[in-house]
């Protein structure tokens, strides 16, 4: 039949949604660790942003190719948001003047964008870490709403729990067949229009 020919629209969705169910296991037992949460998002961009490209990669052996190449890089970021993260974060606990505290969580925000250009750079670039920094500061001035509308998205997920708990919660089995991929791809999008400026100035 036409329907399950492997060139119909059908076979080829199907094969689209197998594939982002596949990457979303890949990607959650990549993270299971913690600490290499950074490599795994690394990864996930790099199957990603190829698949933006029409390059044809594979799933899971490209997947888990790009969190070994880029096991270094993505595991030092993520240690180091999670470090700047935890140490301004904690100011809104703790004893001090409204100023400081809503300071820090500007402060808090603005590393928070920083930080979500990164990964997709270490996942599109060989670069210094310095490098990635640099850039991700000209890419927050140059790119601000893009950057901001790709951590929006990011942080939906936590977003939508922190709203209405009980719903995502009774949806959780969404976010274990395909959810992270599916966000993965979208922020990959926005990503390829924020890194514009990096592929055509050559700011590496």
């Amino acid at each position: 039949m036409k329907l399950f020919s492997p060139d119909s629209r059908f076979a080829q969705v199907m094969t689209a949604v197998g594939e982002m169910m596949l990457l979303n296991l890949c990607w959650i037992v990549a993270s299971l660790p913690l600490i290499t949460i950074g490599a795994a998002n690394t990864a996930m961009y790099t199957v990603m942003g190829r698949r933006l490209r029409q390059e044809d990669s594979g799933t899971v052996v490209p997947f888990f190719k790009a969190l070994w190449s880029n096991l270094k890089n993505g595991t030092l970021f993520w240690l180091a948001q999670v470090f700047v993260t935890v140490s301004l974060g904690s100011f809104q606990f703790l004893p001090f003047p409204g100023v400081v505290k809503v300071l820090t969580a500007l402060l808090l925000v603005l590393v928070t964008l920083l930080f979500s250009t990164i990964y997709p750079q270490i996942a599109r670039f060989r670069n210094r870490p310095f490098a990635y920094l640099r850039n991700a500061v000209i890419l927050l001035v140059l790119r601000l709403g893009w950057v901001g509308l790709n951590s929006l998205l990011l942080f939906s997920p936590a977003i939508l729990f922190f709203l209405m708990p009980m719903d995502f919660l009774r949806f959780g089995f969404v976010w274990i067949l395909f959810g992270f991929s599916v966000l993965f791809y979208l922020s990959a999008k926005i990503m390829r229009k924020v890194l514009a400026p990096l592929e055509e100035l050559a700011i590496r």
